[in-house]
This record gives C-alpha cells, structure tokens and sequence, in this order.
C-alpha cells in the first residue's frame, strides 16, 4: 500500500509541475510585455475612401494586477504631420499567443511566434489575407496617454487623419477632402504587407 501511495504521489507531483510549466511560460510572456514598444506593425486604415499608411505604432501594455496573462493598454497609429489613431486595447496571453482587442474600432489581432526580451520585440502579425508579417519593435519609455483623444468626436476631427497616401508615387499626396466627409464614418484597420491598391 505504500508503495502504491508513494507512486501516486509522484504522479501528482509530475503532472502539477507540467500544468505549472504551461502557465509559468505565459506568465513570463506577459510580465516581458509590459511597457511601451514602437515599431512598424505594417497599419493602414481606410477612411472616406482614401488609405493611411502610419509611419509607426506604439503599443503599451499594462498587465492585469492580478494576473500577468492579461491586461489592458493602448494602441497608437502614428500617421504623417503628427496625425495618428489611438485605440484603447485589451490583451491576454494564452499558449503563447498574444491577442489584442481593439475597444474604439472594434478590431482583432493576434501575435505569434515572437521573441521578446527587455529592448527588443519581434514576432508574427498576420495581415488581412492571413499571411503573417514579420514585425520588429523597440523598447520605449511610456507616454501620458491622456493627451489623446479617444472616439467619440475624436473620429470627425480632420486634424488626426493623416494625408492621403499614394501607391503609385510611394509617398504621401496631399488632398483638401478630408474635412469635408462624413461626420460618423469610422476608419477601418487594415494589416497589409504592400500598399493598398
């Protein structure tokens, strides 16, 4: 009988360590996350028919207090001229894959197959085809995110949109029509790895 004992306990010890080494693993992804990080996430949104090819994103993470797997943050679309689109994010880890939730645009993404240490961020983003990009981002201080604006009349002021940008020239083509759109219309995010068309 204590034979019998003996070993089931060694049975319970081994699968608690496994079950352990699973959580453990996303834990350290999610305490690496923390912070700010600035890159190219290959962004572009379309609005009122035009397309806007931010020149950077930055990314915060914040972990939940009570469990590193998840939080919350911000997600800033930095667009020519000082323009940009910020989303209040939601995130979670889980078996190594980092979804992030967009709360302004209503937005989805998930990143895989990434390394991260304290200065350095680098992974898969997958673009609205399905194909993943490679993506590179730097460890930055975090910002006072108070200064931004977030939806509401946010989303009909023409100072936060960008230029129109121009495939065919590879460069930003100036254009009046922005401030005179519509007044509800959101933009739509878009993942792409070549410019829209």
């Amino acid at each position: 009988m204590k034979k019998i004992y003996s070993m089931l306990t060694i049975a319970i010890v081994g699968l608690s360590a496994m079950m352990m080494t699973s959580c453990t693993e996303d834990q350290e992804i999610g305490m690496s996350l923390e912070g700010t990080w600035v890159g190219n996430m290959y962004v572009y949104h379309e609005w009122s028919g035009q397309s806007y090819k931010a020149t950077e994103s930055e990314i915060t993470f914040n972990s939940d207090p009570f469990r590193t797997t998840k939080g919350d943050g911000y997600w800033v679309d930095y667009y020519a001229g000082g323009s940009y689109i910020a989303n209040h994010i939601r995130w979670e880890v889980h078996d190594r894959i980092i979804r992030v939730w967009f709360r302004e645009d209503g937005g989805y993404e998930e990143i895989s197959d990434f390394r991260i240490n304290n200065s350095r961020f680098e992974g898969y983003i997958y673009d609205n085809d399905g194909n993943p990009l490679k993506f590179e981002l730097r460890k930055v201080y975090n910002r006072n995110y108070n200064n931004y604006n977030w939806g509401g009349s946010y989303w009909y002021d023409d100072y936060y949109y960008a230029p129109a940008y121009s495939p065919a020239k590879g460069k930003v083509a100036a254009t009046d029509s922005i401030a005179n759109e519509k007044k509800n219309e959101i933009p739509t995010r878009y993942i792409l790895a070549k410019d829209p068309e």
